[in-house]
């Protein structure tokens, strides 16, 4: 076994192009760590993606929840609307009810939802760290060296972008309801039972 060490990590490439050329084929292997990198980053590529999609997945269902909860609602209060539009509520008015209705689920559910995921985060590094011990040496008899950890770092800038985000996302998803709230007849909004 034969390490070189190149000062330039661009050349190692080539590096190891020379050196397989001056043996005969298949004789010798040569590594070279920019294509672990590479592979590695090609692997973390791929379970971004997927992550990426089933977070997608993820709110797409939980946006239709939140449609689906602000339209029973609407149905529920049919007859409170047709009462404020009777004595003069505007359409902007009930938008505004309604929207401000969908923007508090958001933020009770954001509220709710970064301590759980930070609480997680710590259970899945504690889980993470203990299969990650390493095992005794048995070649040279060194030691068992110390557990790799993993520890969640808690950021205040992304919990504010998480919480503004499921705020965003509850009015976008609880617009549909709100404007055909805003939207309802006074008369047959009264008549509904």
């Amino acid at each position: 076994m034969i390490f070189v060490k190149v000062h330039d990590p661009e050349f190692s490439e080539s590096v190891a192009e020379d050196i397989e050329a001056l043996f005969p084929p298949y004789q010798i292997t040569v590594l070279v760590p920019i294509a672990f990198i590479r592979q590695v980053d090609s692997i973390l590529n791929m379970v971004n993606i997927f992550l990426t999609s089933i977070a997608s997945i993820a709110l797409l269902v939980a946006g239709i929840g939140i449609m689906n909860i602000m339209t029973v609602s609407v149905m529920e209060r049919t007859r409170e609307i047709g009462i404020l539009k009777a004595i003069g509520a505007k359409n902007r008015t009930i938008l505004t009810m309604f929207l401000a209705e969908a923007a508090l689920i958001g933020l009770v559910g954001s509220l709710t939802g970064v301590p759980a995921g930070y609480g997680l985060a710590h259970v899945l590094s504690y889980a993470l760290s203990g299969l990650a011990t390493p095992q005794q040496d048995h070649v040279f008899q060194r030691p068992e060296v110390e557990r790799a950890t993993v520890t969640p770092i808690f950021s205040w800038p992304w919990v504010i972008i998480a919480v503004i985000f499921g705020i965003a996302i509850c009015v976008l998803f609880g617009l549909y309801p709100a404007r055909k709230a805003a939207k309802l007849d006074p008369v047959e909004a009264l008549r509904y039972e």
